[in-house]
């Protein structure tokens, strides 16, 4: 009986796919189309996944793992993002789950724009190529909340919110390193922020209607509008919710990489302590609103302190991962653009 079965496994292991048939699948596979987000999942889902897993016991589990530290022009790249990520965001339940798949999309996209930086390898191909990419994350991510917000006011609020105030944070990241490095790739880094920075600021809305901001500036109701602003606080109510969780969750979050931190000087130590006590400020603002049913003022604090934990995290993050001081002048920098917009009266 084990001479048989070792006999089929020798010749099974003998049976390879010519590079023709590989062509054929790797095509078929990259080629899958983005989900719709108004149409049923079951069945893209199916069939991404199992011709995805198809792959990866094809080219092995190593293979695809170590395909997630790669970057434009790497040879495992296409495996990244057209097999991991396609399996990823497939099981991703439902549109809000999809949503935050997305956004995480779009972010890697600018860590692997950061990595090139810093190797000095991002050129006009790469760069136009993790434009392209970002943008569509963004737009998918964009779309899926949307879709997740209809179904359930509320709970798709902060992936906007994240998306922005992360690609701002990593923007001016990217900026940096790129800027130590040779021209092309200080240019390249200088304009793929820019760029990013203005794609994401364009995806968030502060919409009343969406559940985000909802209020009444009517000082007397009729009996007829009452069951609409219910019904409209109570998606008030839930955005803000929302919004304090996902502060709450960022800020730990933040604090968690602070502590692991090394190096930091006491300058910078320093800062970092002062945006936790703002943010920390903005959620005692949040809860006081919250308590007097102000959720519209409530979620713009729990806003505020959500942003600052996102940028701390991907300060904390590139100075871990990147030989370069980035904390106090993305800081500054930040200070001297608020001074600027704020107009003297």
């Amino acid at each position: 009986m084990n001479n048989g079965l070792n006999n089929i496994k020798r010749e099974a292991n003998k049976i390879r796919m010519s590079d023709a048939e590989k062509s054929i699948l790797l095509s078929r596979i990259f080629n899958l189309s983005s989900p719709s987000p108004y149409v049923s999942f079951s069945f893209s889902i199916r069939s991404v996944v199992m011709s995805s897993l198809v792959l990866v016991l094809l080219i092995g589990t190593g293979t695809a793992s170590a395909a997630q530290d790669s970057a434009p022009g790497d040879l495992l790249y296409p495996i990244k993002v057209s097999v991991n990520e396609k399996i990823e965001s497939a099981l991703a339940r439902g549109p809000a789950a999809r949503a935050e798949v997305y956004a995480k999309f779009a972010e890697r996209r600018l860590d692997e724009a950061q990595q090139l930086a810093s190797r000095g390898a991002l050129d006009a191909q790469k760069e136009a190529e993790l434009e392209a990419r970002f943008a569509a994350s963004a737009a998918s991510a964009q779309e899926f909340a949307e879709v997740a917000e209809a179904q359930k006011p509320g709970i798709a609020v902060g992936v906007k919110i994240k998306l922005e105030a992360s690609a701002d944070a990593r923007g001016r990241i990217l900026a940096r390193i790129g800027g130590g490095k040779d021209d092309e790739t200080r240019d390249r880094s200088i304009a793929l922020a820019q760029k990013v920075r203005s794609i994401s600021g364009r995806s968030v809305e502060f919409n009343g209607e969406s559940g985000i901001v909802a209020v009444s500036t009517t000082a007397a109701r009729d009996e007829n509008h009452a069951a609409q602003d219910a019904e409209r606080d109570e998606m008030s109510e839930k955005a803000a919710m929302t919004l304090r969780n996902k502060a709450t969750r960022a800020l730990k979050d933040a604090r968690e990489k602070f502590k692991d931190a090394k190096a930091l000087d006491d300058a910078t130590s320093a800062r970092v302590d002062e945006q936790f006590a703002l943010a920390d400020k903005e959620i005692s603002s949040g809860e006081v609103q919250f308590d007097a049913s102000a959720y519209a003022e409530a979620a713009l604090h729990y806003t505020g302190a959500f942003k600052i934990g996102i940028k701390l995290s991907a300060l904390l993050e590139a100075h871990k991962k990147f030989d370069g001081e980035f904390i106090l002048p993305i800081l500054d920098e930040e200070k001297t653009e608020m001074k600027i917009q704020i107009p003297k009266l």
